[in-house]
Parts: C-alpha cells; structure tokens; sequence
C-alpha cells in the first residue's frame, strides 16, 4: 500500500528543520542564519503554530508557520508556506491544503493572509482551488532631495492645514470610511484603521507620530474630509501611514494635493526618505509613481475572505 504525505506540527525547529530553512534562504536570496533565528526564536517564545510536511520516508519536505493577529482570532497571517521545490506537486498541495482546512476551521477567522513569495509546487493552487486571490504589494520608495517638489493647490472649496487634536475623532471616522471595501482593505486588512490611528497618536505603537506630518483637509465649513498621516521612524526615514479622503470628495486631486504636501513637511522635518506600502492595483499606486517613488521591494499575497470579497478584485 502507497504511503501518502503527512502533516504533522512542528514545536520546535530539529536540525531537518534548520536543515529545509537553509535550502529555502539559499534558493531565495535570504540571509539563512537570521531566518533560521527568526523561526527558531518565535517557535521557542510560542509567537508562531507551525506544521511540517512529511514524505512517504517521513523526511521533512516543507513547513508552514502563522501567527494570529488579534486576540479575537479573526485574522491570522501565514508567514511561511514552503514546500521543496523538488517535490511533486501532489506532495506539496497537501501541504497547501491541511494549512488552509486548519485555519478556515476556526470558527472566529474572517480572513487568511499568506506571503506567496516562495515558489512551491502544488501549494498556492491549493489556495486557488479554496477561493484565494493573489496580489502583487510593493514597498515603494521616495528619496527628499534637492529636486523641487510640484506645486498642487487644493481644489476649491477645500484647503490644507496643520494638524489640530480636535480633529482626531472625526478623521477617524473619515478613514474608515475611505477604507471600506477598498483595494488595501482587502490584501492587507485595516480591520481597526481607527484605532491603529487613536494608537499611533498615543505612541502605542512602534512609529513616532508626528503633528508636523500630519496634514488635515479640510471642506469649506472648516469639516476634515481627508488626512495624510506620515510616522517617523529612524534613520532620518518616514512611514507612509495613511492617505484617506472620504468618499464623497474624491477625483478632484485632494490626494494628490495632500501627498504633494505631506512630501514638503517631511523636507521640513528632516525627513530624507520616505517609504510606503501599496498593491500594484490600486489607484493609489500611480500616484506615488506620478510623484517620484519607486518600487524596491515586491511579493505576491494570497488573500482568502470568508465572505468573499476578495472576488470583487478578480482580474
């Protein structure tokens, strides 16, 4: 009788374990002995559940991990999902498949995210044949040099000004509404984008909020409609946080006007360069391009919604 592959959990990382990690670094360009501590340390600490992909000798061909990020266990991020790329891709579905069945079984999951950046025979069209998308996100770019930025002034009827503490509540609201349903929603989810704002003013998070890089739009009744929202992070370097402008005031260039402003303060702030995150098909994305960013990092995620609407992007 044919032995079938297994599946089995992983608590700890064995030298096969460090073993498969090393051929995955190397075949990917990674710096094999940080990987190979970042998965032993967060394995150690409980920080991730991880399985192992047996053979029909029972030697380790492939390793999943993920880790859960909220309490609520609504969202969970698959960090690994490698199978040998020698394998079959029989063996390497059904390392494709146990992940998601484990994970979709949760009761309270609403949403899988998986870095599909390792070419894995017969994992990601497990995820395909389940109803998973995949999107391309790139981290782009922007260095402040000399070179003078464009002037855009504010369509009529709004302007641009400095932050105010009595705005916060209201441009929370604002972000969640210009974040439903969007593309960025999607791939990578703003599940709580209102409270990772109210957090990052407290400094509850790990970026330093900055009053003077956060630019407020505001209509002609003096209500916030839009933000830009840029963090501070070391190295004279800069975080795109949040650009949002509420539904009801968009296509008039306010993004592009509140993008254009928010590059000035972080000239004015010191800021030498500026990154930001974005799927390469969403809008957003070419107005970066249009104002000088470029893109140094890309990787593909799949993305798997309970309730569907990654298919709502289906190309």
């Amino acid at each position: 009788m044919r032995v079938l592959p297994t599946v089995k959990p992983l608590y700890r990382l064995d030298a096969e374990g460090e073993t498969l990690l090393r051929v995955r670094a190397v075949h990917s360009g990674r710096n094999v002995d940080r990987s190979i501590a970042q998965v032993r340390d967060a394995l150690a600490l409980g920080r991730l559940a991880a399985v192992g992909l047996y053979d029909e000798r029972q030697a380790l061909r492939g390793l999943s991990a993920w880790k859960w990020q909220d309490a609520g266990r609504t969202r969970v991020q698959v960090v690994m999902l490698y199978a040998e790329p020698a394998v079959s891709r029989d063996t390497g579905a059904v390392l494709g498949h146990h992940v998601f069945h484990t994970l979709s079984q949760v009761p309270t999951l609403e949403v899988i995210e998986a870095r599909a950046r390792d070419e894995s025979p017969g994992v990601w069209s497990a995820f395909l044949e389940h109803g998973a998308l995949f999107f391309e996100r790139c981290r782009m770019q922007r260095r402040l040099g000399p070179v003078p930025l464009p002037v855009v002034a504010p369509p009529d009827g709004y302007r641009i000004t400095p932050w105010d503490d009595a705005y916060g509540s209201a441009l929370e609201q604002v972000a969640a509404a210009a974040h439903e349903g969007d593309l960025e929603a999607v791939v990578v989810p703003h599940v709580h984008v209102a409270r990772t704002l109210h957090r990052l003013r407290a400094g509850d998070l790990l970026d330093d909020w900055s009053a003077a890089t956060t630019l407020v739009a505001v209509n002609r009744d003096g209500e916030p409609v839009g933000h830009v929202v840029i963090s501070a992070v070391e190295n004279e370097a800069g975080r795109l946080v949040d650009l949002a402008v509420h539904p009801r005031h968009r296509r008039q260039g306010l993004g592009r006007a509140l993008m254009v402003r928010g590059l000035q303060a972080c000239r004015a702030q010191g800021i030498i360069t500026l990154t930001a995150g974005v799927t390469t098909r969403n809008p957003a994305r070419r107005l970066l391009d249009h104002l000088g960013f470029s893109a140094v990092d890309c990787g593909r995620v799949a993305i798997w919604w309970r309730d569907g609407r990654q298919q709502a992007w289906r190309e």
